[in-house]
């Protein structure tokens, strides 16, 4: 065996640990994500029923997976033609603040269906994997300006 290949097999193991590990700090993470692009890419996700980039923007909350599940079968209700209450069909969906709530940020949208507004409060939190949002609510009215 070359001394060359003695030294390829002993670097390997040592490249990917190293490698594992920075990746695991965050080193080779990429750019953090902004409050708004969070915020934003939430929005999106609920729109388009995209649970796994749900579950990328959430929190790291106790019931993550069953508030994502609970939050996505919510929307798809209020999305639902059948729904008395909204008519069904979504015609847009505006960020109507976001705004700075003591170290955190809440990001309040508007959801226009064919028979009512519904707005919706979410509560961002900086966290070790950057902005997420912790907490998501239906507000009684949407607010005005």
């Amino acid at each position: 065996m070359s001394i060359s290949k003695q030294y390829q097999i002993l670097w390997a193991p040592i490249a990917l640990w190293l490698l594992v590990s920075l990746a695991g700090c965050g080193v080779l993470a990429g750019p953090t994500l902004s409050a708004e692009e969070v915020h934003q890419g939430y929005l999106d996700a609920l729109q388009h029923n995209d649970r796994a980039k749900l579950l990328a923007f959430s929190g790291d909350e106790t019931y993550k997976i069953e508030n994502v599940d609970r939050r996505l079968e919510k929307m798809r209700h209020e999305m639902d033609s059948a729904n008395q209450r909204t008519g069904g069909t979504l015609s847009i969906v505006d960020v109507v603040s976001l705004t700075d709530e003591g170290a955190g940020k809440r990001g309040i949208s508007r959801w226009v269906y064919a028979k009512t507004a519904v707005c919706h409060d979410a509560v961002l939190a900086q966290t070790d994997a950057g902005w997420r949002v912790t907490a998501w609510y239906e507000l009684p009215h949407c607010p005005t300006h």
